[in-house]
Parts: C-alpha cells; sequence; structure tokens
C-alpha cells in the first residue's frame, strides 16, 4: 500500500513538473513567435517583398527542377528498356527458338532418314545453329550487371552443351547407328535441352524481376516527383496567400489610417493621436503624418498666442483713442470758454475806446 501511494505521489508530482514543463515550452512558443511578429513589423515592405518574390521563385524552380528530374528518371528508365532490356530478351527468345528448331528438324530427320530432303534439312539444322550463335553473341555483348552476367556464363555453358548434343545427334543420324540415335535423342538431347530450357528461363526470371524493380522505382521515383510538387505548389499558394494578406496588412490599414487622421486635421481635430506601430515605409507615412500634426498644433497656438496678444494692443488702443477724445472735448470745452472769454475783454476794450475817444467819463460806463 505504501509503495502505490509513493508511487501516486511521484505520479503526482510528475505530472505537476510535466504541465510545468509544457507550460513553460507554450511560454517559450509564445514568445518565440512574438519576436517573430515583432521582426517581421521591422521589416521594410521592400524586403518583404523581396522575400516573398524569392520564395515562390524557388518554389517554381523547386516545381520545375523536380519535375525536369522525373522527366530524366522516367527518359533514363525507357532508353534502359528499350536498348537493353528488350533487345537482350528479344536475342536470348531468338538464340533459344533457333536451337529448339535446330531439334525439331533433327527429330523429322530421324523419323524420316531416307528422305529425299534430308541433305536440305541438315543444311536448315546449320543455319538454325549459326543463328542461334549469332543471336547469343549479340546479347552477351548488351550490358549486364554482374548476377545477370553470372547467370549467363551458366546459360552458355548449357547452349554449348546442347549445341554439342546436336551435333552428335546429327553425327548419329549419318552414321546411321540406331543405338547411337536412340541413346541421344532419348537421353543426351533432352537433357541438355532441359538444362539450357531451365537456365533461360531463370535468365529471363530474372530480367523480368529487374524490369518489375525498375517500374516499381520509376513509379516510387514519380510519386515522390508528384508528392514533392504538390508539396511545392500547395507552399507556394500559402505563400502567395500569406505574403498577399500580410502586405494587404502592411500597406491598405496604415494608408487607411492616414487618410483618416487626415480627415481629422482637414476638420480641425488636432488632438487626434497617430500611432506608430511599424518601422516600415507605412511606419514612416505615419511618423510623417504624426509630425505634420504636431507642427500644424504647434503653429495654431503660436497664431492663437498672436491674435491674442493683437487683440489686447486693440483693446489698449481703443481705450487710449477714447481717453484722448474726452481729452479732446474737454480742449474743446475750455477753447470755447476762452473765446467767450475774449470776446467778452473785446467788447470791453472796444467800449472803452469809444468812450475814450468821445470823451466820456470810463467810471460811469
Amino acid at each position: 500500500m505504501q509503495n502505490i501511494e509513493s508511487a501516486s505521489i511521484y505520479k503526482g508530482r510528475f505530472q505537476l513538473v510535466s504541465g510545468r514543463q509544457v507550460r513553460g515550452r507554450s511560454r517559450i512558443a509564445f514568445y518565440g513567435w512574438r519576436w517573430k511578429i515583432t521582426e517581421m513589423k521591422t521589416l521594410t515592405i521592400r524586403m518583404r517583398l523581396a522575400l516573398t518574390m524569392s520564395f515562390l521563385a524557388f518554389m517554381l524552380l523547386l516545381v520545375g527542377a523536380v519535375g525536369l528530374l522525373g522527366m530524366q528518371k522516367i527518359r533514363s528508365s525507357a532508353d534502359a528498356m528499350s536498348t537493353d532490356l528488350l533487345p537482350s530478351t528479344a536475342a536470348l527468345a531468338s538464340a533459344e527458338i533457333r536451337l529448339a528448331r535446330a531439334r525439331l528438324v533433327l527429330d523429322h530427320v530421324a523419323m524420316e532418314p531416307n528422305s529425299p530432303d534430308a541433305a536440305r534439312q541438315r543444311e536448315r539444322v546449320l543455319g538454325y545453329l549459326d543463328g542461334s550463335d549469332k543471336a547469343f553473341a549479340e546479347y552477351m555483348s548488351l550490358p549486364q550487371d554482374a548476377q545477370e552476367s553470372g547467370m549467363a556464363g551458366d546459360l552458355a555453358v548449357k547452349r554449348k552443351a546442347l549445341r554439342e548434343a546436336v551435333l552428335a545427334f546429327g553425327a548419329a543420324l549419318d552414321r546411321a547407328n540406331e543405338s547411337e540415335i536412340r541413346q541421344v535423342a532419348m537421353v543426351a538431347l533432352p537433357k541438355a535441352y532441359a538444362e539450357m530450357t531451365d537456365a533461360s528461363k531463370a535468365l529471363r526470371d530474372y530480367q523480368q524481376t529487374s524490369a518489375d524493380h525498375q517500374r516499381i522505382e520509376n513509379a516510387g521515383a514519380s510519386r515522390t516527383a508528384a508528392v514533392v510538387a504538390i508539396a511545392a505548389i500547395a507552399a507556394g499558394l500559402i505563400a502567395a496567400f500569406a505574403g498577399w494578406f500580410l502586405l494587404r496588412r502592411a500597406i491598405m490599414t496604415p494608408i487607411a489610417e492616414a487618410l483618416e487622421h487626415f480627415e481629422h486635421i482637414s476638420a480641425g481635430d488636432l488632438t487626434r493621436v497617430v500611432a506608430v506601430k511599424t518601422h516600415d515605409e507605412m511606419g514612416q507615412l505615419l511618423s510623417g503624418v504624426a509630425s505634420m500634426k504636431d507642427k500644424l498644433a504647434a503653429t495654431v497656438l503660436t497664431v492663437r498666442s498672436s491674435s491674442e496678444a493683437i487683440a489686447s494692443a486693440s483693446k489698449q488702443i481703443a481705450a487710449g483713442n477714447t481717453d484722448l477724445s474726452s481729452r479732446t472735448e474737454e480742449q474743446a470745452a475750455s477753447l470755447e470758454e476762452t473765446a467767450a472769454s475774449m470776446e467778452e475783454l473785446r467788447s470791453v476794450c472796444t467800449m472803452r475806446f469809444e468812450a475814450h475817444a468821445t470823451g466820456v467819463d470810463e467810471d460811469s460806463l
């Protein structure tokens, strides 16, 4: 029981540690992606376009290279099939068929030894043997691997034995030795022919197996090329869509924000904050808008303070004009009083002058 509890406690601690490790890895992955996004924001739009076009060009080259390699592989296989496998198979078949015909002709001669056509049939046998030798020599001249070369050497030995048995059969027919004819026809020739056909069949089976392996290899290479091409096309499409989305967000969103700020500025609202989130060309554009807005706000403040100073000076000038007007009115009233006093003095002087001229006493005046 204690062991079970200890195991449970240990398991719980392990799960706790594993959970912490998973959370730690999640945090690391999160900060990693955050750092990548921040790094992307520092890239210029020109660099993003260059990276996107470079990746698409790489995908295009990859698809083209895979297609060319697949075509080269298929062409090489077709060339090997047409220049090696098919000619070697045809040469082997021709050599075997000619040997079989030579044996068949000798069987006919053995059944009818006194036939007038026996001499011509013997010549046909020699022609079949020569044709079989040429066909087998043609096969031996074609490219072979190590295993096929060993099997071809064994077949050459079995062919030589069969050819000697055929020639011995013909010699026995010439000598008309029935026991020898029977022994060659019933024992030596069938045995040599069976061994030759077995060796030839083994070689043909090996060629067929090689052809099957080549076909499987070609099919695998074709599937691999198709998978790589499809993956490259999918990656190119994803990259194109991601590039369109990121560039659209990197260009259209800041332009929309800049237009919105221009509308507010044209409406006279210089209090809206211009947020610069990137350091690319669009970030420089928004920085210019923010600088323009700040300078316009500073200009407006300067004009406002100047207008207030002008208004204060205008008020002072108006007050001075009012004071000057009141002083002018007072001076006008004083002048009028002075003129009245001067008029009264003039009239008094005139009366005194006239009285003095007429001899009137001035005190009576």
